[in-house]
């Protein structure tokens, strides 16, 4: 028989320098993930980076001033934040003709093709019901 229990890993403190954020697990564990997982504080600035707050009972913490919150148990994992691609960015003009090129199209449907596209490129499965010209979820 097993005795270990399986407990939620709970934030205490949190700091962030240059290379890294470290934050200090209640169970006394530390964790430290390279400061670049996070674009938005790799971007911040120190005064920034140096006010946070705890999301609900350590689970997470949050820096309001430049919108980025992290869990313990993603620190944990090892989930970086991917940076999006910007317009200027490399590949990003081509995905700026197609996004316009994808509206133009759109513009010359008719509603009703619209939701019939709609509904093939859905993660859900929709129904299309054209007697009352609507898109319903099954």
């Amino acid at each position: 028989m097993s005795t270990a229990t399986r407990t939620e890993a709970r934030i205490k403190s949190v700091s962030v320098t240059d290379e890294a954020i470290v934050a200090h697990l209640t169970d006394g564990r530390i964790v430290s993930v390279p400061l670049e997982w996070s674009w938005r504080l790799s971007d911040a600035t120190p005064e920034q980076r140096a006010h946070w707050e705890l999301i609900g009972d350590g689970q997470g913490v949050r820096w309001p001033g430049v919108d980025e919150d992290l869990s313990a148990e993603g620190m944990l994992r090892g989930t970086p934040a991917k940076r999006p691609v910007r317009p200027q960015d490399k590949g990003g003009r081509r995905q700026q003709i197609v996004g316009q090129q994808l509206w133009q199209r759109l513009e010359r449907m008719d509603y009703c093709d619209y939701f019939k596209q709609a509904a093939l490129l859905a993660k859900e499965p929709m129904t299309f019901r054209e007697e009352r010209g609507g898109v319903g979820s099954r």
